[in-house]
């Protein structure tokens, strides 16, 4: 007995929800022995990356590691080409002051001193971005900006940077306020 089309399009859309055993795929699914036979073996297929999802994932980082060891130079420099881009299309400044009021310290995007560079801070609590990583595998494409102004990071220098926490910033914040004026 072969099944509707609608159960049909859900059984060939999820193979792993169909049985392997005899010819149950050929029955269910009302098809050739042939078309069988290949969906047997994606759904076994299937099955074996489930069964050695640890041992392909350590393959797949070490394969990793030994890719940026061959082209480390290569891809350092399309990181740059990368970080140019987003600078170049003055969505990142050069020059920019720490926003933090007190602060008010002249900041550069890159500078042989690295307490003259300024840090991305996560202004609304940790994201999956890291703003430097971020920039430097993503061009400046109109997704790519629009998702840069979404996370809203702030630019601060090193001290205000390692002074504000990421993470429940706000409670910190009101808790030095109470302490410093007993309120």
């Amino acid at each position: 007995m072969a099944l509707p089309k609608v159960f049909k399009e859900y059984y060939t859309n999820s193979l792993y929800l169909l049985p392997t055993k005899g010819d149950a795929i050929k029955n269910i699914l009302n098809i050739s022995d042939e078309e069988a036979k290949k969906i047997k073996i994606k759904i076994l297929n299937k099955h074996r990356l489930i069964k050695n999802y640890d041992k392909i994932r350590k393959e797949n980082r070490e394969y990793c590691k030994e890719h940026y060891r061959k082209n480390r130079s290569e891809i350092i420099q399309k990181g740059e080409r990368y970080l140019k881009c987003w600078v170049n299309s003055g969505i990142i400044p050069e020059k920019a002051n720490c926003q933090n009021p007190n602060c008010n310290k002249e900041l550069f995007f890159r500078h042989k001193n690295k307490d003259l560079v300024f840090r991305f801070d996560h202004r609304h609590g940790k994201t999956l971005m890291k703003p430097k990583h971020w920039l430097c595998c993503h061009l400046p494409t109109d997704e790519n900006i629009k998702k840069w102004k979404s996370e809203d990071f702030g630019i601060l220098c090193a001290k205000c940077n390692t002074f504000l926490p990421t993470e429940n910033r706000e409670k910190i914040l009101e808790g030095f306020v109470k302490y410093v004026f007993n309120v």
